[in-house]
């Protein structure tokens, strides 16, 4: 089975037979996914796919648009590699939104027995309280009415692709925070236990962030770099309240959006 029947635009070509994926993250957003994502192209495992290509290239998100409104199972799995086409790594969302649609390809043959998964072993309550005043800031406020005129458009795409992904990480398209904090906390939870269940234990690496270099070499087979690990710890109120659906437009005008900043 492939993905060579793709019939999608001008990119039908494309088949799962292309995909150069090694190794795919499956940790949420505030679980070191920018780091690891830095981390493995320096080991050669790029490119790595993060969420920031997306804020880069907006026509990125065609594939990802039709696998969330996809029904069929293996028809995501397929139409996610194929976004995935070309990259050699990747982590945070909207991948990690799809986490069982990628096991589920290396069940059937899509993604080689080689592949490797890396889980995050933060805590519930560490990655909430990272998350919390981060890119889940915006819903510690009330949802915006309405827009400007000119920014609608724009607004109304964002939105929605934030809604679809985290309905598909938390089971609702917003949250309210800090009111809500106990089903943020189960979601998170149950992705970390759903991973560790389904995953073939010999596929999986459990990966904490504080472990460096070592933590990924070793289950992976490589040579540590002799170079500082690449983290990234800032936070950034203005990418919160991107994430949560606020106006992208008055954000742009505020300040550039640092997609490093980000995971």
């Amino acid at each position: 089975m492939s993905c060579s029947g793709a019939n999608v635009g001008d990119d039908s070509q494309r088949s799962c037979a292309q995909v150069q994926l090694k190794v795919v993250g499956l940790g949420w957003p505030r679980t070191g996914t920018g780091s690891l994502c830095d981390a493995l192209e320096v080991l050669g495992l790029g490119p790595c796919y993060h969420f920031r290509n997306l804020l880069r290239f907006e026509q990125n998100w065609s594939f990802w648009d039709l696998a969330f409104a996809e029904s069929n199972r293996t028809r995501r799995a397929e139409l996610v590699l194929v976004a995935l086409q070309g990259y050699a790594s990747a982590a945070d969302v909207p991948t990690a939104c799809f986490w069982d649609e990628l096991l589920h390809a290396q069940e059937i043959g899509l993604l080689p027995a080689s592949v490797r998964f890396v889980l995050p072993t933060k805590s519930a309550e560490d990655w909430y309280d990272s998350a919390e005043s981060t890119v889940l800031g915006g819903w510690k406020s009330p949802k915006p009415s309405s827009y400007g005129q000119g920014s609608r458009a724009i607004v109304s795409n964002h939105t929605r692709r934030m809604s679809d992904v985290w309905y598909r990480l938390f089971g609702h398209e917003r949250l309210q925070l800090p009111q809500d904090r106990g089903i943020a906390l189960a979601a998170y939870q149950s992705h970390q236990e759903d991973v560790n269940r389904r995953a073939v234990p010999e596929s999986l690496i459990h990966w904490a962030p504080a472990q460096g270099w070592t933590g990924l070499c070793r289950p992976l087979g490589l040579p540590e770099p002799k170079v500082a690990f690449p983290w990234r710890h800032q936070r950034d109120k203005g990418v919160s309240d991107l994430l949560a659906g606020r106006s992208f437009l008055s954000l742009i005008a505020a300040q550039p959006i640092q997609a490093s900043m980000f995971f």
